[in-house]
């Protein structure tokens, strides 16, 4: 039986959904509380969780981020109940993969009428989804059929037809360039992962000139791999689709598809993979719904009625993207495509090269220290630049760009992204980037109302952003495994030639295809001034840039670093540490130093907290401590463990404790505290001691031992008071005697 999960306060919603889902065979779990929603969903597992968004929103983001995980990982969809329209829940699930279309109630009140249909839906499509999933995909068909994609590297467009080259494109996700010639006419287009790219750039030829070349009947195309700018991708089946609608004409689609009008147009497996992404072209399903097996395709396209016509060109677009197959001979069962082993062997590829790409693998992987020095770079990048730059928006932007933009901040840099068994240095770096967009938001949306600006790049063609420092799009990988950025697209907007924009160009003679040199230095420091020259191009084009001063100013003499936070000068001092220590580890011996006063450490802390040896863990102590000096963590232990060990070296551990609160660290400021409490007690300061364990306490609310400090210093001080009126009450009976 189908269970149902709601979460929400209402009890007649509870009773409405109760109702509807045992009409669907189904039960429903309800409860009124996030941190119970949360465990229940980690124990069991749900075929649809209805959300009541005014229930859990004041959990705030974190709360959707995870939910959004939970759900993603079991396969079951998610849905927002609205009391009434909320443009805000609306852009937010919209980037949140596992949630559906919202279900408004419009100020009414949940009904089973209203709340039952799209119940049913949700629960089919859960029950299509997981099918999908468990059933092996070459049972979908027995007749396997062997399909070899045309060679991109160059050919002929009577041969292979223009939909064929963008659709192995798209099938390979290849990156690179790919050119066009019809006669005198030549036309370039960017391509990344088998996606055509828009770009604003004069190197390029405009989006619209690729749709149109489908009118062409002949001409050549070539292509070569190559890395390529920035630029807005392009969905590539609904642009083939709508390419074939717009701009072939119906007589040569039809003299296309008249010689297979005899054969049997049969449905593959990838059409069970692209229904959702088609849904709202009926013509095409009403197509595929009838291409049975056991029909042919005359009489498939007859079964359309009136829409026989543009039947013919969903025909051939299914063709074209082996949605179908048409077979000689009646195949009810359906086809079952298999690309060739190259095709293969590259997807496989690249699914093992995306998997170690991501924050997660590199954060526990050999790309860690990689990873480390770029979010430090990131990390300096935003507290160095303004809001508007951190969210590549312009003053006078309203809201709603803002929003859009953070929503996606969020599922990228979150620190829950880079997984559980993280070290030290990742995890605060990555709640130091988290924090510091969190901060720039919040200021955002202080001074931002309503649009009264347009986007002031549409007229100066700067469009580059520092939002998304991390991905593919920003930086490339060379041979040496090193990452270097990208070429920009101000760098492209000097001429139309390969060698002005210095990327490899698809040659159309009889020779294949050779790669010119790049013009890309693979360096740090070139990509890091690169970006430094792409923030004074926003700058320069911003209305702050042309000398004019904003309405609503959010710096008023004062840097970004000191509106944000206060302390400016401790957290500078914080990122300089943080970018001797990342610089420092490009030598071997330096990341020995690191790792053996790692080891150390976690010795000490397995000696202290599993074997209670203080002697033992304090020789690891201050091993880590001497090979990593100016480690806030090492000095915190060594600190405590030194008093613990020699009492007679009290003052020094003091000193060494008050210098491990002062560098601030978060992770070790609870410890520190506590432990400078202890040795501030013992030196008869309780005053003094009492403050530390309630600053520890109140970093850290489960920390036992600082609850256990403070209550007895309450305690003490309570029997203190009682005994000084017990005093005073027996000396004022004497007197009245």
């Amino acid at each position: 039986m189908k269970k149902v999960f709601l979460i929400t306060e209402d009890d007649t919603l509870r009773q409405t959904v109760a109702q509807c889902v045992a009409k669907l065979d189904a039960t429903v779990e309800s409860c009124g509380e996030w941190s119970e929603a949360k465990d229940a969903l980690f124990k069991d597992r749900f075929d649809a969780v209805c959300i009541d968004y005014d229930a859990i929103k004041i959990e705030g983001l974190d709360a959707f981020i995870l939910l959004d995980n939970i759900l993603q990982k079991e396969l079951t969809p998610g849905v927002l109940l609205l009391r009434k329209a909320s443009q805000r829940a609306k852009q937010f699930i919209s980037s949140l993969d596992s949630f559906r279309d919202s279900i408004e109630l419009g100020g009414a009140e949940p009904s089973v009428e209203l709340l039952a249909p799209h119940l049913q839906d949700l629960l089919a499509e859960a029950a299509a989804d997981r099918e999908q999933a468990q059933a092996p995909e070459a049972d979908v068909g027995p007749t396997l059929v062997e399909v070899h994609l045309p060679s991109l590297e160059k050919g002929l467009l009577d041969k292979v037809s223009l939909p064929r080259v963008l659709y192995t494109l798209a099938q390979t996700r290849a990156t690179g360039l790919l050119q066009l010639q019809n006669d005198s006419i030549k036309r370039r287009y960017a391509i990344r992962e088998g996606q055509p790219l828009e770009l604003k750039s004069a190197a390029f030829s405009d989006i619209e000139t690729l749709a149109s070349a489908f009118a062409w009947q002949g001409g050549q195309y070539a292509f070569a791999k190559t890395s390529v700018p920035d630029g807005e991708p392009i969905d590539v089946l609904p642009f083939i689709f709508n390419s074939l609608d717009r701009h072939v004409p119906q007589r040569r689609v039809m003299q296309s598809m008249m010689p297979h009008m005899r054969t049997y147009p049969t449905v593959t497996n990838l059409w069970a993979k692209r229904r959702d992404a088609v849904k709202a072209n009926a013509i095409l399903d009403k197509f595929m719904k009838a291409c049975d097996g056991e029909t042919h395709l005359e009489k498939a396209l007859a079964a359309l009625g009136a829409d026989a016509t543009a039947g013919f060109k969903a025909s051939l677009y299914a063709r074209h993207t082996d949605l179908i197959m048409l077979r000689s001979q009646p195949t009810p069962e359906g086809v079952n495509v298999q690309y060739d082993a190259a095709v293969e062997q590259a997807q496989q590829q690249r699914v093992e090269e995306e998997k170690k790409a991501t924050k997660a693998y590199r954060a526990t992987g050999t790309g860690r220290l990689d990873l480390e020095k770029e979010l430090h770079d990131f990390l300096d990048e935003i507290e160095q630049a303004t809001p508007y730059e951190i969210f590549d928006v312009w003053e006078g932007c309203g809201r709603e760009p803002i929003k859009t933009k953070f929503y996606k901040m969020v599922k990228m840099h979150h620190p829950d992204v880079y997984g559980g068994n993280v070290s030290g240095d990742v995890k605060r770096l990555a709640q130091e980037i988290f924090i510091a967009i969190k901060d720039a938001y919040t200021e955002l949306l202080k001074v931002e109302k309503e649009q009264t600006r347009p986007d002031p790049r549409e007229s100066t063609g700067v469009g580059d952003s520092i939002s998304e420092p991390m991905t593919s799009g920003r930086t490339s990988t060379n041979s040496g495994g090193k990452s270097v950025a990208g070429p920009s697209t101000e760098t492209l907007n000097t001429g139309v030639s390969a060698a002005s924009t210095g990327l490899d160009e698809p040659s159309f003679g009889a020779e294949p295809a050779t790669q010119m040199a790049s013009e890309e230095v693979d360096t740090d420091d070139s990509a890091r001034q690169s970006r430094v020259e792409r923030l004074k191009a926003k700058r320069r084009a911003t209305p702050i840039g042309l000398g004019r001063e904003p309405s609503t100013p959010i710096v008023q003499g004062k840097t970004r670093k000191s509106e944000l936070r206060q302390g400016s000068e401790e957290r500078k001092a914080r990122l300089e540490k943080l970018r001797r220590k990342s610089t420092s580890g490009t030598t071997s011996g330096i990341h020995n130093r690191g790792d053996k006063a790692k080891k150390a450490f976690n010795e000490g802390y397995k000696a202290y907290r599993e074997n209670e040896n203080e002697h033992l863990a304090f020789r690891y102590f201050s091993t880590a401590y001497n090979l990593e000096p100016d480690n806030p963590t090492y000095m915190t232990f060594y600190g405590y463990f030194l008093f613990l060990n020699e009492p007679d070296k009290r003052d020094e551990a003091q000193k060494v404790l008050e210098k491990a609160i002062e560098i601030g660290d978060r992770q070790s400021l609870p410890d520190a505290h506590l432990f400078l409490g202890h040795i501030l007690k013992v030196k008869d300061k309780s005053r003094q001691a009492m403050k530390h364990f309630k600053i520890a306490h109140k970093l850290n609310p489960k920390s036992r031992e600082a609850e256990r400090e403070l209550r007895l210093y309450q305690m003490r001080h309570k029997d203190e008071s009682n005994d000084e009126s017990d005093a005073g009450s027996f000396l004022k009976n004497l007197f009245k005697k």
